[in-house]
This record gives C-alpha cells, structure tokens and sequence, in this order.
C-alpha cells in the first residue's frame, strides 16, 4: 500500500499476517518528529501501535514522558500522538477515527 496512489510517495506499509510495517518518506519523517532534523538517514527505531482511547493514554503519558509529536487527527484518519523512549526511540499512539 502506498499513499498516495502515486509517486511521490508520503509512505508507504507492507503487511504480513497481523504485522504492518510503515517505510515513511525522510522529509515527511522530519516534519512528522521533529527531532529527526539534521540526524542521518538510516533505521530510526520507531514504531507504530493502534490502541482504543488514544485521547485517554495521550492524557494519562503527556506529564510523564517526551512527547516527540503532539495528539493530532492526521489526514489519514488517525488520531496519534508519539514520544520517546528511555533509549531514544519514538513510539506512534494511533486510534482511527474514520473510515
């Protein structure tokens, strides 16, 4: 799958049973987390997990943890937030809210 149907690509997933794995453009990346910004291209570590109540663990985290992304709805039909681990990687928060 790749979005948008045509190049230039934003990201695009390729999905293996109930395992989805996300290859994102690296400007979109930058822009998405920030913290990226001027670090080399390479495997960034992040990772991507649905949950139900994503408003609810955004709320309960946001004081305890590094927000990298702030909550947002993306235009893709999610709703994610994203912070970073102890050991630097960024772990996405995401619930759909449409489609």
């Amino acid at each position: 799958m790749t979005v948008p149907d045509q190049s230039p690509f934003a990201f695009a997933a390729v999905v293996g049973g109930p395992v989805e794995i996300f290859f994102n453009d690296a400007a979109g990346a930058v822009k998405e987390y920030p913290g990226f910004a001027g670090k080399p291209i390479g495997a960034t570590g992040t990772l991507f997990i649905e949950v139900e109540g994503v408003n609810a663990l955004h709320d309960r985290l946001k004081t305890s943890v590094t927000v990298v992304m702030p909550i947002e709805t993306k235009f893709y039909g999610m709703r994610e937030f994203a912070i970073e681990d102890p050991d630097g990687y960024v772990i996405t928060f995401a619930e759909r809210v449409n489609g």
